[in-house]
């Protein structure tokens, strides 16, 4: 699995974002000079982006990162340089932004939490939807404890003064050679990603979830199946 995150998974990003690269957006007319943002999304596996998002930002800027904590108990975060990524006979260089016209690209977006899932949470919040279904979100968020080293767990009544955001769970990693830097305003409500040397600097909302899974559950419909099995069940038993 080490290797499966380590080396694999940056290649699959790898494919997609070169792909998208040789399409060279930049000399267009209507988008010469202007900020260019790739988006992309991990469903190459059912339930993918519950796992495989972290592995995102090794590749974009060729960074394998550990924590441990020091004598005196405070937490550190290193980085190291990875040179290059290879599995079986696939072997690619590591560090997107660091790629040959990388620099026309100035961020990169991802959010794990925007499936099918976020449309019907929003929908329920804006009154659709039966009235007998409950909804209950649940998963690992940013734990704003400086020393933690790993998320916290979170659950949430979508029906109970519940609001969520498109924007809520973005990811947005910086590129360090942008030619054409994204404002440090825009995206509001997102985690912002920027490379200082060879540490990641976050800007993080109040609430960030890395994961979201939406549990959907009928408790009418639960009863009846309840009193149906109840009913199939001998007295004595």
């Amino acid at each position: 699995m080490i290797r499966y995150f380590k080396q694999y998974m940056p290649i699959k990003w790898e494919s997609a974002l070169t792909s998208k690269l040789r399409k060279e957006y930049w000399n267009l007319p209507h988008v010469r000079g202007k900020p260019i943002i790739l988006a992309i999304q991990d469903f190459h596996t059912p339930m993918a982006m519950t796992f495989t998002h972290s592995t995102l930002i090794q590749h974009l800027y060729g960074l394998d990162f550990y924590a441990y904590y020091d004598a005196e108990g405070v937490l550190q975060v290193k980085g190291e340089r990875i040179e290059e990524h290879v599995w079986g006979d696939k072997r690619i260089e590591s560090g997107f932004f660091h790629l040959p016209n990388a620099d026309m690209v100035s961020a990169v977006i991802q959010n794990p939490t925007a499936t099918i899932s976020k449309f019907n949470r929003i929908g329920r919040v804006a009154g659709f939807g039966s009235p007998t279904v409950r909804m209950v979100k649940g998963g690992f968020a940013h734990n704003p404890d400086p020393q933690a080293a790993l998320p916290r767990r979170y659950v949430q009544d979508v029906d109970k003064d519940y609001t969520e955001t498109w924007r809520e769970g973005m990811n947005v990693f910086h590129n360090p050679n942008a030619r054409f830097p994204l404002d440090r305003f825009f995206l509001p409500e997102c985690m912002h990603h920027r490379l200082k040397g060879d540490q990641i600097m976050h800007t993080i909302p109040d609430f960030h979830p890395f994961t979201a899974e939406t549990f959907i559950l009928s408790p009418e419909r639960m009863e009846r199946r309840h009193k149906r099995v109840a009913g199939w069940v001998h007295p004595q038993y």
